[in-house]
């Protein structure tokens, strides 16, 4: 039982790196998007200004976060891999949910096997009580 709450403590570690993870790949979207509203708005110098506000925003990105994918490229390999990890992520959160209702329905059984051993035990009392008594007889 003690190996499953540990278990339960790292994927738990997990998840909080997909969180994280997740609210920056969010965040990038959203300067991405300031980025493409500014360089319509003025087409002149804001193209240069969104790409430095991208990688403003990747740098903070990095420093609020210590065990992530930190982009080096930016490319679509990295797009995919992030997608990867997306999944990796949901799988993982399923599994967490998983493991949570394993571990209650075997605390369930744990329950019901300590009530049918205590059963057990003043069932062979009894029987022992009886056999006694028909040697007795004999």
């Amino acid at each position: 039982m003690e190996e499953s709450e540990k278990q339960l403590s790292q994927l738990e570690g997990c998840f909080a790196f997909m969180r994280r993870r997740k609210a920056r790949k969010r965040a990038k979207k959203a300067a991405k998007e300031a980025a493409l509203t500014n360089k319509n708005a003025a087409p002149g110098g804001a193209g240069g200004a969104g790409k430095g506000g991208a990688a403003t925003a990747g740098g903070q990105q990095g420093a609020t976060g210590q065990a992530r994918m930190q982009r080096i490229l930016d490319d679509e390999r990295e797009d995919e891999m992030e997608a990867n990890l997306d999944v990796v992520g949901d799988i993982l959160a399923d599994l967490k949910v998983q493991t949570t209702q394993m571990g209650a329905t075997i605390d369930q059984h744990n329950e019901q096997l300590q009530r049918i051993d205590k059963k057990t035990d003043r069932n062979l009392e009894v029987l022992d009580d009886v056999n006694r008594r028909t040697q007795k007889l004999l």
